[in-house]
Order: structure tokens, then sequence, then C-alpha cells
């Protein structure tokens, strides 16, 4: 390696560059524009912290994802899918960001078995078509649970 190239890493470790993602996250299994992470028993804390750019296609089903981190998938520019069937998805202030990246998809067919697995009262609710009596259920649950059986259609 250049000497040059030692200082870049040196820096890099010291956390003043940062590092370059990695090619494939562990656990995950990678091909050239895929990246495969089903059923490998992802929560939200052991999520990669980014995906490779190029990444076209994700695959995040059948893992134990409540939410979707704020910004995950905002600077993937070749995204075209993100599967996450199989989750159990609760439905609280943390499923905003997923809600409105999924309003941003073009094919939003492929997002019918995204559901609510909690609270109770919205389970089983799409996230995407059911946004707004989400919405209004976790704004009522938030000012203390008055009017939770207007919210789940009741």
């Amino acid at each position: 390696l250049p000497a040059w190239s030692h200082g870049i890493l040196f820096l890099s470790l010291l956390g003043f560059l940062p590092l370059v993602t990695p090619m494939c996250p562990a656990p995950c299994k990678c091909a050239t524009n895929i990246i495969d992470c089903t059923s490998k028993g992802l929560t939200v804390a052991k999520l990669p912290a980014a995906f490779r750019p190029s990444a076209e296609i994700i695959h995040l089903g059948y893992n134990r994802l409540t939410s979707i981190p704020s910004g995950l998938f905002d600077n993937l520019k070749s995204l075209q899918v993100v599967y996450l069937q199989g989750n159990p998805w609760e439905c609280n202030c943390d499923i905003l960001y997923l809600r409105s990246w999924l309003q941003w998809q073009q094919n939003r067919t492929l997002y019918r078995d995204v559901r609510c697995t909690s609270p109770a009262h919205l389970q089983n609710r799409i996230i995407l078509v059911g946004a707004n009596a989400i919405l209004s259920a976790m704004l009522l649950v938030a000012l203390g649970g008055v009017g939770t059986e207007v919210a789940s259609g009741q």
C-alpha cells in the first residue's frame, strides 16, 4: 500500500473519516445488487447501520423488526424494492419513517403484507393503506387512550 493510504486508514480508525459501507453487511448474503437478510433474526438494534448505495433489492422479511430506523433507505438511489413481510411491526411513533417511505413507493401492491402486529386495536391493519387510521389511533393512545374504539373501527 502507498504511504498515504496508511494515513487515510489511520484517520478512519480514529473516526475522522467515515469507513466505507461493507460490501455485504453481516449476517446477510449478497449478490450483485441484492442484499438478502431474510430470516436472520434481525431486530431494529441488529439492522445494518447502512446498506451499500448500489443496492436495488433488499430482503428484510421474516425477521423480528418492529420498525425501520429513520433514514435507512433515503440514500439508496438505485433501490427498487424492499421485502418486509413477516415482521412483527409495532404501529407506534417508531413506524412513521417506514409508513412515509412506503407512501413514496411506485408499486405499493408489493407492501400489502406489511401489517401491524401491535398494539391490539391496530393488529393486522396494513401499514400503508390504514395510514390515517394508524396515525389517529397513535394520537388517541398518546392522549391517554380516549376514543380508541373509534380508531379501531368499532
